[in-house]
């Protein structure tokens, strides 16, 4: 049988012991590829800016004021999120999406799981004013091998 892909994903991120972080539902685009270095690449770019993904490759600072202090200062920020130049931060994701089978034009849905990824520094935030869109936001996971075989992700097509 061959497939197309005619959908964009919807990806959800687990931190290291497998709790979800969140789950990205509203990509404008995703893009899973083998590099020409052996290298398995997600790239997602998301409409909408995921504060709980912000804060698990981020760090997130606690507020230690008082409720009082709170109200007394009538801060204007409420989170506090950290970055630096290493945003890796080790994950596992799973990704759903339909598939188009070619000679019955059957939807089928297919799932595919990377047990063992990391996120990487491809981290963007942009704005194109020309199209008055919301900004969008880029960001990376590399797969890495999550058995002695060294493989990187399992696919299942329903």
């Amino acid at each position: 049988m061959k497939f197309g892909n005619n959908e964009v994903l919807e990806v959800t991120i687990f931190d290291e012991k497998g709790m979800v972080v969140t789950t990205l539902d509203t990509l404008k685009s995703s893009n899973l590829f083998l590099d020409k270095y052996g290298v398995f690449n997600l790239i997602v770019e998301d409409a909408l800016l995921d504060d709980k993904l912000l804060k698990f490759i981020g760090k997130h600072e606690k507020d230690n004021l008082t409720e009082f202090d709170k109200y007394l200062k009538k801060q204007k920020y409420g989170t506090t999120i950290t970055f630096n130049r290493h945003i890796d931060k080790s994950c596992k994701v799973i990704g759903k999406g339909i598939l188009r089978e070619t000679d019955s034009c059957l939807d089928k849905e297919f799932l595919f799981e990377i047990p063992n990824a990391m996120t990487t520094t491809q981290f963007e935030f942009s704005k194109d004013l020309k199209y008055h869109d919301p900004s969008t936001f880029w960001l990376g996971f590399i797969a890495k091998p999550y058995n002695e075989e060294g493989d990187l992700l399992r696919m299942h097509i329903e």
